[in-house]
């Protein structure tokens, strides 16, 4: 405050200093923070091609001239998770909404798995487990064949 105050010349600068700091915070909690161009291609890459199991992150890497680990980077930065978590978010997100309308579809856990880009069921399950916190057939209420520990 002192150093404020005392040098007039100089508070132009501070104020714009602090704006810029303020609207970087707001920018970041409301979700209208910019995307790079290519952050962009490889998301929306992963949204319509997660249900495909042979889709690779690797492939959309191939098409720019960056660094695999630059582009990993940047995704993370801009997004806060990998484009692994991306891809796997984007999964279980769907198997979400096809478990809770098995009443209507009628579909196994496991063609939903195949549904939302998993080969293997297990893995299926280890991944939703991880990302929900309970199995899908806990998510959906049935009952599992796992022994309870007293």
């Amino acid at each position: 405050f002192r150093h404020f105050s005392a040098t007039k010349s100089c508070s132009s600068n501070i104020i714009m200093a602090f704006t810029d700091l303020i609207l970087g915070f707001i920018s970041q909690f409301d979700g209208t923070m910019q995307t790079s161009h290519h952050i962009e291609i490889i998301s929306n890459a992963i949204i319509e091609n997660f249900s495909d199991a042979n889709f690779s992150i690797d492939s959309i890497y191939d098409e720019f001239d960056l660094s695999k680990d630059y582009i990993r980077r940047q995704f993370i930065k801009e997004k806060g998770i990998s484009p692994l978590q991306f891809l796997n978010n984007t999964r279980i997100n769907s198997a979400q909404k096809l478990l809770l309308s098995r009443n209507i579809n009628n579909l196994k856990i496991y063609e939903i798995a195949e549904r939302c880009g998993f080969s293997d069921q297990l893995y299926f399950s280890r991944v939703f487990k991880k990302i929900v916190g309970v199995s899908p057939k806990e998510y959906v209420g049935e009952p599992t064949n796992e022994p309870y520990n007293s």
